[in-house]
């Protein structure tokens, strides 16, 4: 969230922010200060600035308009809690909450500001103890991120955007990376280069915390903390470290990655619309988000990378199966027991270790060999592009998930929990956004998802993938269980009902993250 904050009060005549769940908390607090110092900024150059807002916290009146102007008065209370009109006076602020009924959730999560620059996140508005992965954006695509943003509002604005009429221009100059962007700060910095970077700022005068290093502690988004600190950030369950960190010069943990300087590359926006109906239908894969996933598993020739906090929608268990079965090496980081109670409702798909049996079930010994899922075990991360120069693994409050876990946490315990939503196809094509790998995400959601074709920009997010997180250290077993190096399988795997009470609640958890107490 401190790149939202970054950015936000670095706008100088709109923002345009979207997001599924918004729930009063220490991640949506600091976009409440970003506003109230965006105005100040905006009365000092005595210039107002338009910002919109939206999210999704269904209400029965959407049954009849899916989208509804949010009054001060809802957005004051103490789920929502933004700010007062009075506390951002020099801000034109607008809030539409949108939902299609009934299964038709605004899933989306992204950024616009000044038309110059997109944040497209996996990360909602909301403490989780969650790793996510959000990208930086600059170049045309953020005109078709511009594009989509008024797609979803698409009702009369008051007042309109200022630059609806200024299509994206590239900055005089050209682009810039690293900490030379105007959008960086010293938040960015991480491990022990990035510690030399910010110490080296005091020779230039800008004021900086000079703290001294303590014992096991480590240089994290400017300054010196330990990785399970970083990692409780927002966490109010204070999970304690199970491994000490000892990181190598090539295994530090740095949360944000500073893309090296690059070329334009190609980019597209690989997006679907929402559905309401409850049903399955093979015409609901007709959108680009379910059509480039498929395509990346049917076109790829050696390997697929697939990071999801669930995976049961039958195209991509099938996508992955056939993948396999002609050559092709699937890697899956799923995060055990996300959401089990919604997953195992009918229709759904079923939950991550029912999936990881039955995927095991279907293949003969050599696709076994090819199919390779972990489980989530514990870290941090966030991205840019188009030219892109930074991406993030930060947690939900900012980001987090693990590099200080010797096993995978079930995600019901919501210690360190998996967000991330990435597929990278023979290391060179890469789709990430909102989009999830259930059932909900691919036949019902509104998702925003960007897929480019870059083979460096890769290389950095798979890399960051494993220095940010154990996951690579804990395979399932060849009959989709997994075992620690004694044998033992985990035990805090949950046990879902079958029958009535796992229906209800299924139903239960389900209601709750519509609702927005709750939120994948």
């Amino acid at each position: 969230m401190q790149h939202h904050y970054d950015c936000i009060i670095a706008a100088r005549r709109e923002v345009f922010l979207a997001t599924n769940f918004w729930q009063a908390s220490e991640s949506s607090q600091k976009v409440c200060q970003a506003l109230k110092e965006l105005s100040r900024r905006a009365e000092q150059r005595g210039k107002r600035v338009v910002v919109k807002a939206m999210y999704d916290r269904a209400h029965f009146k959407m049954f009849t308009h899916n989208r509804v102007y949010v009054e001060e008065e809802e957005w004051l209370k103490e789920v929502v809690m933004l700010p007062k009109r009075s506390e951002m006076p020099w801000i034109d602020f607008e809030l539409v909450n949108y939902h299609r009924p009934l299964l038709g959730t605004f899933h989306t999560k992204f950024m616009i500001v000044d038309r110059k620059i997109a944040l497209v996140a996996s990360n909602n508005i909301q403490d989780r103890p969650n790793m996510e992965m959000m990208v930086h954006l600059e170049g045309p695509i953020v005109d078709s991120l511009y594009d989509m943003a008024l797609l979803c509002w698409s009702k009369p604005m008051h007042p309109p955007l200022p630059l609806l009429n200024e299509p994206y221009q590239p900055p005089d100059g050209g682009y810039k990376f690293g900490m030379d962007n105007e959008y960086s700060s010293l938040h960015n910095l991480d491990g022990t280069k990035g510690a030399e970077l910010y110490h080296s700022f005091a020779q230039q005068g800008q004021p900086i915390d000079d703290t001294p290093a303590e014992a096991e502690k480590v240089f994290i988004s400017g300054r010196y903390q330990t990785v399970t600190e970083h990692l409780n950030a927002g966490n109010p369950s204070n999970t304690q470290a199970t491994v000490q960190q000892m990181p190598s010069s090539t295994e530090e943990y740095t949360p944000h990655v500073l893309h090296a300087a690059h070329d334009e590359c190609p980019m597209v926006l690989v997006n679907r619309g929402p559905r309401g109906s409850p049903t399955n239908p093979r015409r609901a894969l007709h959108n680009t988000q379910d059509i480039a996933w498929l395509a990346g598993l049917k076109y790829a020739k050696k390997k697929v990378f697939i990071q999801s906090p669930t995976f049961n929608a039958r195209p991509v268990v099938e996508g992955v199966l056939k993948a396999v079965r002609r050559g092709v090496e699937c890697t899956l980081y799923i995060d055990v027991g996300f959401n089990d109670g919604g997953e195992a409702l009918p229709g759904q798909g079923g939950t991550n270790e029912q999936v990881a049996k039955r995927m095991y079930e279907e293949l003969d010994e050599e696709g076994k060999q090819r199919l390779r899922m972990f489980w989530y075990t514990g870290n941090y991360l966030r991205s840019r592009i188009f030219r892109q120069w930074l991406t993030i693994f930060p947690r939900s409050t900012p980001f987090g998930a693990g590099k200080d876990q010797n096993k995978p946490i079930n995600a019901s315990a919501k210690k360190r929990n998996c967000h991330i939503k990435l597929m990278v196809i023979d290391d060179g094509v890469g789709i990430v956004g909102s989009g999830n790998h259930d059932t909900q995400s691919w036949y019902h959601s509104q998702e925003v998802n960007v897929m480019i074709d870059n083979p460096k920009v890769c290389e950095e997010w798979l890399d960051a993938i494993r220095r940010n997180q154990n996951t690579h250290l804990h395979e399932l077993q060849k009959d989709g269980i997994y075992r620690d190096k004694d044998g033992n399988v985990l035990a805090d795997s949950v046990h879902i009902e079958r029958g009535f009470l796992g229906v209800l609640k299924g139903i239960r958890s389900s209601i709750a993250r519509v609702r927005g107490k709750s939120g994948p």
